[in-house]
């Protein structure tokens, strides 16, 4: 399914980020420590260094699903599940 068709089932908002946890000077294991994602294969993240995050709020800002993928094409394949 093309990003796009996610987008446009999209009522509210997405965000998609890649290695957010640079922009505060932490260290993986302490900035995802303080949330609870759902994760798609959460050793290979921190084994490639690699964490791509969805935040999808499908029809309202009340409730969202948060995900984090080692790769886009991942992630978006765990989206695609909501739609």
């Amino acid at each position: 399914m093309p990003i796009d068709d996610i987008i446009k089932a999209t009522k509210c908002s997405l965000s998609i980020e890649w290695n957010d946890y640079r922009t505060v000077y932490e260290q993986p294991e302490e900035f995802y420590g303080r949330v609870d994602p759902e994760w798609v294969d959460k050793d290979r993240c921190f084994a490639d260094d690699s964490f791509w995050e969805g935040r999808w709020h499908k029809r309202t800002a009340v409730g969202f699903y948060h995900v984090v993928a080692p790769t886009l094409d991942l992630l978006i394949a765990a989206l695609e599940e909501f739609v």
